[in-house]
Formats: C-alpha cells, structure tokens, sequence
C-alpha cells in the first residue's frame, strides 16, 4: 500500500469526507451532490469515474487529504501532455497512462540514470528553463488515476487544513 495525496475544496468538503470518503465526480452526480453537467462521452465518463492523487502532499495552504492504495488499482498519466482541457485530455496524454507498478518499475531503472540537463522553451512567453528528462521525455509530470467510485474512510490516512482554520 501507498500513501498518495488529493486536493480537497474546502472545510465543509474535508468533513464530508471524513464522514463518507473520497468520491469520484461520477458518484457526486448519482447522490445528487453535483450537476450532471458534463457531455456523455466515452472521455468523460471514464474521467468523471476517476480520483485524482499525486505522490506528495499539496501545499500547507489547501485544504488535502492522503489515502492509502495499492500499486495494481492505480494508474499514471503525465499531466503535461493534457490538451483540450481536463475532461478531454487528447491522445498524446491519453498514450502516457501506465499502470502505477509500471511507472514505479521505470522509476527504480531511472534513478541511477545520470541527468542530463536539456533546454525547453515554454511556448507561454519564451522564457528558457532547465528542464530533465524521464523516460525518454522531457517534463513527465505524474498524476495518479485511481479508477473507483469511492474511497472509503478506513483508506483516508491524513487529513490537513490550512492554519487559518
């Protein structure tokens, strides 16, 4: 098992969570908690019944909680190669997806790799920047895709609220 974390949108979302887990965007929808407001396609359906994590914790600012999951229930995309926006992500990123024991099988034969610095230039506004590269790409920015429904309470491991509150 492995602690991963999730941003949670406020103190009233942090106690619902608390009091009934993680649910997917899919989930919040049959309970009647959000909006059916997204289009029905294959993209957005699959997407709608994931919950995201990443490998460290979100800023002390935020409002986060960490979970517990196995390497085999989970999967990695490589955020970076989003186009079109999050809920239609395109192929590139679409073909990053791996399973998590794969990307952590990759990482352990990177980590001894030396690093070669490359230059990027970020199309925003042209600014050089040292970027390194991981798996024969340069910028692999992982997001982790549990692909459930609900993550129960016994799963939940930390919880954080920034100190204003």
């Amino acid at each position: 098992m492995r602690e991963v974390y999730t941003y949670v949108r406020d103190n009233e979302t942090l106690d619902k969570v608390l009091e009934s887990g993680l649910k997917s965007r899919a989930k919040l929808i049959e309970e009647g908690i959000l909006p059916d407001t997204l289009a029905r396609d294959p993209i957005n359906v699959q997407r709608q019944r994931t919950i995201y994590a990443q490998f460290s914790p979100p800023p002390e600012s935020t409002f986060w909680v960490s979970f517990m999951i196995d390497d085999l229930e989970a999967e990695v995309g490589n955020i970076s190669l989003v186009e079109g926006g999050v809920y239609n992500p395109g192929w590139k990123y679409n073909s990053s997806v791996m399973p998590l024991s794969e990307y952590l099988r990759r990482i352990e034969i990177e980590k001894d790799k030396p690093r070669h610095p490359a230059t990027a230039m970020p199309v925003q506004n042209g600014d050089q920047r040292q970027v390194y590269e991981q798996f024969g790409m340069v910028g692999y920015y992982p997001e982790i895709l549990v692909r459930k429904d609900h993550i129960p309470t016994d799963r939940i491991k930390q919880i954080h609220k920034p100190e204003e509150y």
